[in-house]
């Protein structure tokens, strides 16, 4: 990982030590979040965030894992094409490309009912030249397109 960004996560962090104790609800953490930060992160965004990162459907987690996700949330920027910080989400080797089977993994842990055919179809469209990976910008119109994610 980009040692800038370890420093950066490190920071936010520091931030969070007095309100984040033991392991909460996404609900609970957002609220506090909400009121800590004054961030306009839309909740049912995070919802789904959460639940493809972590795959879970009790939607808990600890603060480090907290702190990850906000760091992002905060971070990603939702109005342009490329929103690196969204890669955090996924990829643990904060690569800038995804491949088909990072992308059939996310779209069903979203709760998108899609065929591996499908994915393939819709990596052959957006993806690179040889077929097998995809950027963030061509990641981020099919987030849009499957209706996951809105410009605002």
């Amino acid at each position: 990982m980009n040692a800038m960004i370890q420093q950066e996560i490190a920071d936010y962090k520091q931030q969070f030590l007095h309100i984040n104790h033991g392991v909460m609800s996404v609900y609970d953490k957002y609220q506090q979040y909400k009121n800590f930060e004054k961030t306009d992160i839309d909740m049912d965004l995070l919802k789904r965030m959460t639940k493809f990162y972590y795959d879970t459907d009790s939607l808990l987690f600890d603060e480090d894992s907290y702190v990850r996700l906000m760091y992002v949330m905060n971070n990603a920027d939702f109005d342009t094409d490329k929103p690196t910080s969204l890669f955090f989400f996924y990829d643990s080797n904060y690569n800038q490309t995804i491949n088909e089977e990072q992308l059939y993994t996310i779209i069903h842990r979203l709760g998108y009912n899609v065929l591996q055919g499908e994915v393939h179809e819709i990596m052959q469209q957006l993806a690179d030249k040889n077929g097998e990976q995809m950027t963030l910008s061509q990641f981020w119109i099919l987030f849009e397109e499957l209706g996951i994610i809105q410009r605002q």
